[in-house]
């Protein structure tokens, strides 16, 4: 699994019309078997507005599958269909594409949806892709354990300038002399802009955010937070953050200062495209809800999620090539 799953880490996704939705053939299927499953609350899809949202649904990490929800006709599509401990661990969507850390083969894998499908990512290493809407993608790959000599014994951001070309690495951390060195290092996201990567290293029980540019230089730090994050998202008014413990999630500005904190013990889940709207979920991420800047105090509550947990999402403008 990927480092932030093994702490924790938490995101959500959202919603539609409809109890009851198609969802479509699984990526082996000739497209003849359909079946019908409640996915998500009633009503949700017209208070979202405007879009395509990827949601990682299911009531445990590594038992999670992927759908995209088409915002504006409330289509919903069923993107994996992953057994039982060997689901999708991560995702991230742009109007680029989507790449995932796939489990099915009961290791993660850096994996591209090519034609509805996952493919594996060029170079075959990490297990945990974000990719931009421009098409560059990092991931992190892991010091093996107890390893402390070679090129592989530091945990290493790596980035491709698109699906087809070859990886390098532009950032590398040192392994942890208290945890995993798996546990070291973690890539959680691109910037709005697509030209900083948001990444947690941490050596014990403290992780600290920062961002680097496409050349691995660190550009930006944003704070230090006990524990691995739970949840996080990085849109155009800010970065709102998640806690392990029970401190208020918050919002960063640029230079790290807090901009607002989300009510009670909602957790940030994803942004809208225009950075106006926050996806949040519930600490057991069973219910989601709306939060905006306009009106800090208050999450709008959409409902219970009737499909399962929700794990992780992203919201594009528009679909991504390939689901």
């Amino acid at each position: 699994m990927r480092a932030s799953d093994r702490r924790l880490g938490v995101t959500v996704a959202v919603a539609c019309t409809a109890l009851a939705v198609l969802a479509a053939c699984s990526s082996g299927d000739s497209g003849a078997h359909r079946a019908v499953r409640p996915v998500l609350p009633v009503g949700a899809t017209g208070a979202l507005g405007k879009g395509t949202l990827y949601l990682l649904l299911g009531d445990v990490a590594i038992s999670a599958n992927l759908w995209r929800v088409d915002l504006g006709t409330g289509r919903v599509q069923q993107l994996t269909f992953n057994p039982p401990q060997y689901g999708v661990s991560n995702f991230s969507a742009s109007t680029a594409g989507l790449v995932l850390g796939n489990a099915r083969s009961g290791v993660d894998e850096a994996d591209i949806m090519v034609e509805g499908k996952p493919r594996p990512l060029s170079g075959g290493v990490g297990d945990s892709p974000q990719i931009n809407s421009a098409g560059q993608i990092v991931d992190v790959a892991f010091a093996e354990q107890g390893v402390r000599h070679g090129p592989w014994s530091r945990d290493r951001l790596l980035y491709w300038a698109n699906r087809a070309s070859r990886y390098r690495a532009i950032y590398r951390a040192q392994p942890s002399n208290y945890l995993a060195p798996s546990s070291t290092l973690a890539d959680l996201a691109w910037s709005p802009t697509g030209t900083m990567i948001l990444a947690a290293e941490g050596p014990d029980a403290y992780n600290r955010l920062f961002a680097l540019d496409s050349r691995g230089r660190v550009v930006r730090r944003f704070v230090t937070v006990p524990g691995f994050p739970r949840g996080w998202a990085w849109g155009r008014y800010g970065l709102a953050v998640g806690y392990q413990t029970g401190r208020h999630s918050v919002v960063l500005g640029a230079t790290g200062r807090v901009l607002a904190r989300l009510p009670g013990k909602w957790i940030p889940g994803c942004w809208n495209p225009a950075g106006t709207m926050l996806l949040v979920a519930t600490p057991d991420r069973e219910r989601i809800g709306i939060w905006t800047p306009g009106s800090p105090g208050h999450v709008r509550e959409l409902g219970r999620l009737p499909g399962g947990a929700l794990q992780e999402c992203s919201w594009t403008a528009r679909p991504a090539p390939g689901t």
